[in-house]
Order: C-alpha cells, then structure tokens, then sequence
C-alpha cells in the first residue's frame, strides 16, 4: 500500500489521481468524526466536501507529509467549527437522529423504544460537555488518536488534552451521579 507520504508527493507535483486516493482512504472516517460531533447528515456533508477542498488547496503547506492524516483531522475540526459557529439554531439532540436510529427488524416494539431512550440519554451526557471536550473525547476514544496526537489536532499541549480529558470524564460523572440521586435510570457513560 502506499503511504501519505508517497500521495502527498505526487498530488504536489500534479497527480490529482493521488488526491482521490487520500479522499477515498479518509472520507469515511471524517464524515463519522463529523457526523458524530453535528448529528445532522446534510451538514456533515457540507462540511467533508469544504474539508477535501481546503485541503487541496493548501496542501502545499504541510510541512511534514507523514503527517497527512492528523493535518487533516486539524482541517477537519477547524472547519466544523466555523460551519458551527455560523450556524445560528445548532443543538447537540436533534430528533431525527433519535428516531431514526438503526434497528434489527427482529427488535420488539420494546427494544426499539429503549434504543431511543438509550440514544436520547447519549446526547443529553454530550451535552454536558464543551466543543473542546467532545472534540478530545472523540479523538481520543473514537478515532484512536494518541493525547500527543489530539493535542497537535486541537493545537494544545499534550498535557492540557489530559487535563480536557480528564475533566470532561469527571464532568460526565457528576453528570451521571446527579440524575442517579434524582432517582432517574442512567447508564454509565
């Protein structure tokens, strides 16, 4: 298989082919990352095809080629955020994620409204958290990232990706132990 490396080296000298090649090989994984952080499909594709394109473009600015994918990632939360921020009525829980979750055509009537629930007690834990946090939680915990390599994502210190970490887990915690003092059925994040 060739390496980032390799593909960014023939994109800059004029292969678009290799271009395809890194959008094939990372826009499933972008759009998840994105898709997570908006809820919404429609933005989320709005926002993969802006990221593609501005990275295209500024390709030639990325100093260390092995690197291609965290660069990215960069672009990739950088460019949600600005879509975000001008968008005036976003909200984390958006009913058509909840009602429209997948389910097995053999769930009950039952299990389906529990998944549901399930769902729409995910995004209330979500809620809770900042931009930032959620940000360093997915990078982290979905997407696998090491804290150095969420930190140079976010553009902060390693040591303050523990410190979000640490505080965003705690705060899902409180959030969790608050809704079990108040007598409320929560599953542990």
């Amino acid at each position: 298989m060739v390496t980032d490396e390799v593909l960014v080296t023939k994109v800059l000298s004029g292969e678009r082919d290799a271009f395809d090649i890194l959008i094939r090989k990372y826009q499933g994984i972008i759009y998840n990352y994105i898709y997570k952080m908006t809820l919404s499909r429609e933005d989320s594709e709005d926002i993969i095809q802006e990221v593609f394109i501005k990275a295209y473009e500024n390709l030639y600015k990325l100093e260390n080629k092995e690197r291609f994918y965290s660069w990215l990632f960069k672009i990739a939360i950088n460019t949600m955020n600005t879509f975000l921020k001008g968008k005036k009525h976003h909200t984390l829980v958006e009913e058509d994620v909840i009602l429209n979750i997948q389910v097995n055509a053999k769930d009950t009537p039952e299990e389906i409204l529990q998944a549901k629930e399930d769902n729409r007690e995910l995004l209330k834990k979500l809620s809770v958290l900042s931009e930032e946090q959620k940000n360093a939680m997915v990078l982290k915990y979905v997407q696998g990232f090491s804290y150095k390599e969420v930190g140079d994502i976010l553009g902060i210190k390693e040591e303050t990706i523990k410190t979000k970490i640490f505080r965003a887990k705690k705060r899902l915690y409180d959030f969790n132990k608050t809704k079990r003092d108040e007598g409320g059925a929560l599953n542990e994040v």
